[in-house]
């Protein structure tokens, strides 16, 4: 089963706003997830240890943190891995 990304943000973080709407751009979905809102920073750092740079995204590939990564993961659904997505749905 092919699950959505993963987002996690904080709230006033302009790389994370950059982000989903690069995402909403090309038409990949995800779900969001604030820090201190919807999830603990506790439990983010037990769960992401290491990641400390926000935004963070969560694919079936990997985990992608702060602008330098997220861009890099940009770039490629760019490259049609967005398109791809979008043809292979959610199930």
């Amino acid at each position: 089963m092919w699950l959505p990304v993963q987002v996690y943000t904080r709230e006033g973080c302009t790389h994370c706003a950059k982000l989903k709407s690069e995402l909403d751009a090309l038409g990949v979905p995800f779900l969001e997830y604030e820090l201190d809102k919807d999830v603990s920073r506790e439990w983010f750092k037990e769960n992401y240890p290491g990641k400390n740079l926000l935004p963070v995204v969560v694919t079936e590939e990997g985990v992608y943190s702060g602008p330098i990564e997220t861009a890099h993961l940009l770039s490629e659904y760019k490259g049609n891995v967005g398109k791809q997505l979008l043809t292979e749905g959610i199930d």
